[in-house]
């Protein structure tokens, strides 16, 4: 049987990588890159990209602090700062504070600043006339090298015409006024590829501009050698390091666990392949991005690939260990909630969104695991022997006596209260975390499945009714958010997407009606239209669906869909099995799997179903597929440790 499931992995992932990874030789980066090569050997430029914006220095002269002026005016600020909101906030000041990069140099003079600015213009729009002719010298001129040219000869002559109406204002009168200032400011930003939030005050590089092949650091010269060396070894990343994983972990677990290890590893094989797709392709017909801005991705997911299986490993072989930190989380509890608040504030303010939202879901869970592993059996008694049941009413008396400190008398309220002070720790955690989440962070699609999950922990312990409560109370706050605009941008898309402000769905509409019922296929996937617009930028994370759907057809994608479901039900059901089994010794951490799995069943749920138009989008990821750590580092590890939890180890361990 071991030898078998070897060979499908073997043959499966050999077949997706022989059918989606295309070479990167066929990407616009190398010819590029070799263009950029060239000019600099010439040395006719003997300058780079600095790290810093040109825009951004003449900024600084032109005030002398650039934290009391608005750039793209050029006016000073009557504030001490800009109108940053408290994430913004943070951001800034950590960013300030951790911050490597050298400081903007001043130029004490403004009008030698001014002058410098221009002469730097001159020479950029000197050296993007060289990268457009020496393109069209090119042998290798395909539609990613022709669409390029276009945008190039769009923005020299945007620029050229820019700069000689400055230079005309410069000749005409001696002094520079505000308005000079902002036509320069603004050809800076143009040329340059910058953005500049006038909110905010940050300047931000704009990744698909061509300036990013000239920067000082060689970023586009990294991308190109990076990715040249990961599709080299594609092979072992899609074939060789599965089954190394599954000769680590299949060879302990029953047919039907490999058979799920096996689903585990396609998804993220596919994730791997749509990356590798995007990479090389992601706008090649549009003028708009004369750069790939997802170029970098597929170095990104390799990593997070093998971290994935990494992952899986170390959830294999620490589910003691596991077990041990849900215990002294269980011993103790009040520092454990302080803790695991500051660690999902933490996790959105200084990491990322997508993990913080990962965290949110692993603090939430381990307290609702923890409740559920201490009253589940009281809960389960008092439910099937005691002649009077709980009500809402019940347990307002019981918060009501509990801040009285009344006497307890009939059997059902002394049980009923003695879970509702465990569960208490629960509700102030879960209250706190989720409301950062939604209110503070905008998490409205993470908020929402830790509402939904408990849901589920007040159905196992408190039973139908009481759920039902929670469930209509879900339905009241959902009418509530209705009112936001968020929501109702969300909302508008879903009704009318080819009316709504925001046109994401209305691209993802035309490329699923495209595809066809066969799809378009794993190599020949159209990122962008031969009108030149492309899909969002983050089409390989809350959009993956739609990728899914187009590159495989309807059914393919139904297909995976329904994979998805299968998978995280057997999770579900399994783990509640062995949590329920008397002999078993990872009770607790069977518990902590099963709510993780709903966590990520619903997920999959409101990420398809969003794609779909079905509901409202929830900008959740595919466990396992999107691009990013927070869709690997958990789901790899829950599942690492329900592989242990089924394997022949854990059946020996009483």
């Amino acid at each position: 049987m071991r030898i078998l499931f070897v060979l499908i992995i073997a043959f499966s992932s050999f077949a997706l990588w022989e059918t989606g990874i295309m070479p990167y030789e066929k990407s616009s980066d190398n010819n590029l890159l070799r263009i950029v090569n060239e000019i600099e050997s010439s040395k006719k430029f003997n300058f780079k990209n600095n790290d810093f914006s040109i825009a951004e220095q003449l900024c600084l002269s032109w005030i002398g602090e650039k934290d009391k002026v608005n750039c793209v005016s050029g006016r000073k600020l009557q504030v001490e700062n800009f109108n940053r909101d408290l994430l913004e906030k943070i951001e800034h000041y950590t960013n300030k504070l951790f911050s490597f990069h050298n400081p903007v140099p001043k130029i004490t003079n403004a009008k030698k600043a001014y002058l410098s600015s221009v002469i730097y213009c001159q020479q950029q729009i000197e050296r993007l006339v060289l990268v457009r002719n020496k393109l069209q010298e090119s042998k290798n001129l395909d539609i990613s090298a022709s669409t390029l040219m276009v945008s190039l000869d769009r923005k020299i002559k945007y620029s050229k015409d820019k700069l000689l109406l400055i230079k005309s204002y410069l000749l005409s009168k001696d002094s520079i006024g505000i308005e000079d200032y902002k036509r320069l400011f603004n050809l800076l930003l143009y040329i340059e590829g910058y953005s500049y939030s006038a909110k905010s005050g940050d300047f931000k590089k704009l990744a698909w501009d061509i300036s990013r092949a000239f920067d000082e650091n060689q970023n586009l010269s990294n991308i190109v050698q990076i990715n040249n060396l990961l599709y080299q070894i594609s092979l072992i990343l899609l074939v060789i390091v599965p089954i190394l994983t599954f000769s680590f972990i299949g060879s302990s677990v029953s047919a039907y666990s490999n058979v799920c290890l096996v689903l585990v590893f396609s998804f993220m094989s596919l994730g791997l392949i749509f990356t590798s797709n995007a990479t090389i392709n992601y706008g090649s017909s549009s003028e708009l991005f004369e750069l790939n801005p997802l170029s970098n991705q597929i170095g990104r997911q390799s990593i997070i690939l093998l971290i994935g299986h990494t992952m899986l490993l170390m959830g294999f072989y620490s589910i003691h260990l596991t077990q041990n930190l849900l215990q002294f989380i269980d011993r103790n509890i009040k520092i454990s909630c302080f803790i695991a608040i500051s660690l999902v504030a933490m996790s959105y303010t200084l990491i990322s969104p997508a993990l913080g939202s990962e965290f949110l879901k692993f603090v939430v869970v381990i307290f609702a695991t923890i409740t559920t592993f201490r009253h589940a059996k009281e809960s389960f008694l008092a439910k099937k022997y005691l002649q009077k049941k709980n009500s809402l009413l019940d347990f307002l008396k019981i918060i009501l006596s509990i801040k009285k400190n009344k006497k307890i008398y009939s059997a059902t309220e002394y049980i009923s209260n003695y879970i509702f002070k465990s569960f208490l720790s629960l509700i102030i955690v879960s209250a706190i975390t989720i409301g950062l989440s939604a209110l503070i962070f905008g998490d409205l699609g993470g908020a929402l499945i830790l509402t939904l999950i408990l849901v589920v922990l007040v159905f196992l312990l408190f039973g139908i009714k009481m759920a039902f409560i929670g469930i209509s109370s879900l339905s009241i706050l959902s009418l509530l958010l209705l009112t936001t605009n968020k929501v109702k941008e969300r909302v508008e898309l879903m009704v009318t997407p080819m009316y709504a402000s925001v046109s994401d769905f209305a691209r993802l509409i035309g490329f699923t009606h495209a595809a066809g019922e066969e799809g378009y296929g794993l190599r020949k996937i159209p990122w962008c239209s031969s009108e030149g617009v492309c899909l969002p930028l983050q089409v390989l994370s809350d959009y993956m669906p739609t990728v899914i759907l187009g590159a495989l057809g309807p059914n393919f994608g139904l297909l995976i869909f329904f994979s998805y479901c299968l998978l995280f039900l057997i999770v579900i059901s399994k783990s509640i099995y062995l949590f329920l089994i008397p002999e078993k010794r990872y009770k607790i951490v069977a518990v902590f799997v099963f709510y993780f799995a709903i966590a990520y069943l619903i997920q999959t749920l409101l990420t398809f179903l969003g794609n779909l138009r079905i509901i409202p989008l929830s900008g959740l990821s595919v466990p396992y597929m999107s691009i990013g750590l927070s869709s690997m580092l958990f789901p790899c590890f829950i599942f690492g440790i329900f592989m242990r939890l089924n394997s022949v180890k854990n059946q020996n361990e009483k």
